[in-house]
């Protein structure tokens, strides 16, 4: 007859390969995308309590403090997608502490790495860059370089996000070439879109957008379809700096589908936001604030920081059209 604790074990360690199962069918797209979206909402309980009961007992055994590292792990792409920004926090900080305790180093830069992800959907760009940082410094130790490169890309987009596009420029071109060195055509594809973005902010959009052509080409080769729709999304902004607003609608449209093939909720606001700012620039008003309003309230369900500027935009536009009649 197993203890309390046992049974406990047995649950956590249970649901965290039903977690880790369903991760892997999400990446392999297509219907099993469905199935492990089905998977995890179905057993997302249980799937809280392994975890949260891993993280109360990860200082007093092993096994456990294994498994709380692995909820998270194992889990990125999905516990990405389906967790409020808060509660994603509260696991990354609970499966560090368990790397920690458990002297590992890998796993430490890993979710020291995912932790500084995390908070940049918080708007935490000063203890984003701090994670990062501390990530970085672990990985040149142990000679990790892809989370090296990794990490570097991250420090570009929280310089990016404060506005500082040369110094974002500077640190995704250091992950690029970390990327190519070591052939990870998936990091080269991702951060060479960043990269483009940050052109586009600088006012070299003809730039971007060759830029944000190769980092699709990548991502198709690669089959990164989700990279491949905040590309899409990424080259639309790059069109619209442009004033080429056919094509900035086509590509937004494109981005709008892949998100929602994908079931990913940020991407959907992203690609509805960008919508509306190209109709709204071709004075297509009451549909631009119709699409801001759907993702504005997509932004605020799933906790993302962001509905700040879009809510800032649409209580403008809303007063513009006010105003006119």
């Amino acid at each position: 007859m197993p203890t309390l604790f046992e049974a406990d074990l047995r649950h956590a360690a249970y649901y965290e390969g039903v977690l880790h199962r369903a991760n892997e069918h999400y990446l392999q797209g297509g219907e099993a995308l469905v199935e492990a979206l089905r998977e995890f909402d179905a057993d997302l309980v249980n799937i809280q309590v392994g975890q949260k009961w891993a993280a109360e007992h990860t200082k007093n055994n092993a096994k456990a403090s294994k498994l709380c590292s692995d909820y998270c792990y194992n889990a990125d792409s999905l516990i990405y997608l389906r967790l409020s920004p808060h509660t994603l926090i509260g696991w990354r900080e609970a499966a560090l502490t368990a790397s920690q305790e458990a002297h590992d180093r890998y796993a430490e830069a890993a979710h020291l790495h995912s932790l500084g992800m995390a908070c940049l959907d918080l708007g935490e760009i000063d203890r984003m860059i701090s994670l990062l940082e501390r990530s970085l410094t672990i990985d040149r130790e142990t000679g990790h370089r892809e989370y090296e490169a990794a990490n570097l890309g991250g420090l570009g987009l929280a310089y990016a996000e404060l506005g500082k596009h040369r110094e974002a420029i500077e640190f995704y071109e250091q992950a690029l070439q970390l990327y190519r060195d070591i052939g990870a055509r998936w990091g080269e594809g991702i951060y060479l879109s960043n990269l483009g973005t940050s052109y586009t902010a600088i006012g070299q959009a003809k730039k971007a957008i060759e830029i944000h052509q190769q980092a699709i080409a990548i991502n198709r080769e690669v089959r990164d379809r989700r990279s491949e729709g905040y590309a899409l999304g990424n080259l639309a902004e790059a069109h619209a700096a442009l004033g080429e607003y056919d094509p900035a609608l086509t590509l937004f449209q494109e981005n709008l589908i892949i998100a929602r093939e994908l079931f990913d909720r940020q991407s959907e606001a992203y690609a509805l936001g960008g919508i509306s700012r190209v109709l709204w620039a071709t004075d297509k008003h009451v549909e631009a604030i119709s699409n801001a309003s759907v993702a504005l309230k997509i932004l605020q369900e799933i906790g993302d920081t962001r509905q700040v500027r879009l809510r800032e935009q649409l209580d403008h536009w809303c007063g513009e059209q006010a105003r006119s009649r």
